[in-house]
């Protein structure tokens, strides 16, 4: 029997129900008849829960500032919040001036490409609430497809450069998003089924942010020896990112039924599940694969990726999705994205917080997976069609592959003449030696300063520790990089500077080659400890020895000092150095450096 909807200002649905006789009847009867209710005068109630929902959807930014920061070294970390600001602020205005109109503008001009009107929101009317409240949900979502690229141009872009970025970066997103999104879309016409955005955000940013780590090219020293990924800046913040991208996306896929009326609010309810359903199983994943594969280790990349990549998974279709379905299209894209993650490695291809696999990757499958497991929406006709596992033939898969294709071509094409304009004009990649020292500290004068036009290097009272080469060659920022680690790890000004000053025969790439050389000793009572020195070659280990305490064989010979106070010994979390023959005497620690 077909459901029959009734609207509660008296009009009569096609059967000739009554108001009243609805009215009168039980909550069994009405079941029984599949009788509908819909209240038509509180329209208010779906643009509070777009509102509710982009607000929510808004603190990912918060979620994916502190995973990028807390995946990168801790001389950057400052930079990426900063950069994750920059795609709201030059993002948010472009969105305004021209995205939204692009995207959903219905005015005269409007076709299945692209969408005309309502260019710099504004209005005045009935329908002002209905727009706002779209506007500030895609407006999320706009931001959020920029964001995804900041991580795979983490550590060596220029800020300026992202900044123009971000503000253009609007064009790339606001055309998938009307053919998957807008009434006239030619994708929503065929059938395409993307509720969540996977294509028009997740593939969107994952492609662009494939074509800008392409075009930077790794990071300085990145596959050098035996690819060791740089230690994470704040593995603790990047779990924190996590949980609050997860909280997040609880309001990226429930929002998007874009409602709670009629029966939005069960595809809501419905979304919740699926994403949580999803994100268990790649939750499962991440661990389970880590453990088997990296000898009982349990890797927070892998957790973190295998999480998030199963909620990219999920969003295509994570309100028609039921929870065992979420469980198998979870589980498996977190699969693609761990071992994208090592795919990545074995390509050279620099990604610094895994944009490719979690988001480009995991997206296709989602898109994917709507063509085998979806199935003819009765609620609200998202979907017009049975995916193939369920005699709907090959047309779902096929409309579906057709999206990714198109999406993905068309961001390669525009990402990669955007962001070359910007390389060929103003650049898009740092200097070598900005690289080194870190976005922090030049771009932010955090723990010194860092002159441009002069290439001094200041402390953070304004005292020159030492006038930068910047056209030296790579051995000379390979030892720079090892006291730029000094100064993001704040360690004393005394430290770097005596360091850095203390041979002045010396070529300062030699000084800070020499300055820079770390090795492991042991201190009384077989502690361990690390130790930090200069060579000027004069005295023995044994006299070194004898001045800290130490067994002279236990001291390489490449790492000895002239006096006592040119070798100290740090705490595991860097606040705290100690001259070594102090800190023989009173305390244990480690110097953390890598």
């Amino acid at each position: 029997m077909p459901v029959r909807t009734v609207r509660l200002d008296g009009t009569l649905n096609a059967s000739g129900v009554n108001l009243s006789d609805i009215l009168n009847m039980s909550e069994q009867e009405i079941e029984r008849h599949e009788i509908y209710i819909h209240n038509v005068s509180t329209g208010w109630d779906d643009a509070t829960w777009i509102l509710t929902s982009a607000f929510i959807i808004f603190t990912m930014q918060s979620g994916f500032g502190l995973l990028e920061s807390g995946s990168v070294t801790r001389k950057n970390e400052v930079n990426i919040m900063v950069k994750n600001a920059v795609d709201v602020i030059f993002g948010g205005i472009s969105y305004w001036a021209f995205g939204y109109g692009l995207s959903f503008g219905e005015s005269s001009g409007s076709n299945a490409f692209v969408g005309v009107g309502d260019f710099f929101v504004d209005s005045s009317n009935d329908g002002m609430g209905y727009l706002f409240a779209s506007f500030v949900f895609h407006t999320s979502f706009a931001t959020t497809a920029t964001t995804i690229v900041s991580g795979a141009m983490a550590e060596r872009t220029k800020i300026t450069s992202y900044m123009i970025f971000s503000f253009l970066n609007t064009l790339v997103y606001c055309f998938p998003a009307h053919w998957l999104w807008a009434k006239t879309g030619w994708l929503k016409k065929l059938g395409v089924v993307d509720i969540a955005g996977a294509g028009s955000v997740h593939l969107v940013g994952g492609t662009t942010g494939l074509v800008a780590t392409l075009i930077l090219k790794p990071r300085f020293g990145r596959f050098e020896g035996k690819n060791k990924i740089p230690a994470m800046g704040s593995p603790t913040n990047a779990l924190f990112g996590m949980f609050m991208l997860w909280w997040g996306w609880l309001g990226f896929n429930c929002g998007s039924t874009y409602g709670i009326t009629g029966g939005k609010w069960k595809l809501a309810a419905r979304s919740a599940v699926a994403t949580i359903s999803s994100s268990i199983a790649g939750g499962i994943v991440g661990i389970s694969l880590s453990f088997v594969t990296k000898r009982k280790i349990f890797d927070i990349c892998y957790l973190i990726n295998g999480v998030l990549a199963s909620l990219v998974s999920i969003t295509a279709m994570c309100a028609l999705s039921q929870p065992w379905q979420a469980f198998i299209i979870g589980g498996f894209g977190a699969i693609c994205a761990c071992l994208g993650c090592e795919l990545m490695v074995l390509l050279r291809i620099d990604d610094p917080v895994g944009v490719v696999p979690v988001h480009a990757m995991a997206s296709i499958w989602a898109l994917l997976s709507v063509g085998l497991f979806v199935r003819r929406d009765n609620i609200e006709g998202i979907a017009l069609y049975n995916g193939l596992f369920y005699n709907g033939g090959w047309y779902m898969l096929g409309i579906q592959l057709l999206s990714i294709v198109v999406i993905a071509g068309w961001t390669l094409c525009t990402s990669f003449i955007l962001l070359k304009l910007l390389d060929l004009t103003i650049g898009l990649r740092v200097p070598l030696v900005e690289e080194v020292l870190g976005a922090d500290l030049v771009e932010h004068s955090l723990n010194g300063s860092y002159n441009k036009a002069t290439g001094e290097l200041r402390d953070t009272e304004g005292d020159i520790i030492q006038k930068i080469e910047r056209n030296a060659d790579e051995n000379y920022y390979r030892a720079l990089r090892r006291v730029s680690q000094m100064v993001s790890a704040k360690l004393p000004t005394k430290i770097v500077s005596s360091l850095a000053q203390l041979n002045k025969s010396l070529e300062l790439s030699e000084v800070l080659g020499k300055a820079a050389e770390l090795d492991k000793w042991t201190g009384p009572h077989g502690r361990k400890f690390r130790k930090i020195g200069v060579e000027p070659g004069d005295p023995d280990n044994s006299s070194v020895a004898a001045s800290i305490g130490a067994d002279s064989d236990s001291i390489s010979p490449r790492i000895i000092s002239s006096a006592v106070d040119n070798a100290y010994v740090c705490s595991n979390d860097m606040t705290e150095c100690t001259p070594a023959a102090v800190f023989a005497e009173t305390t244990e620690g480690s110097l953390n450096i890598n």
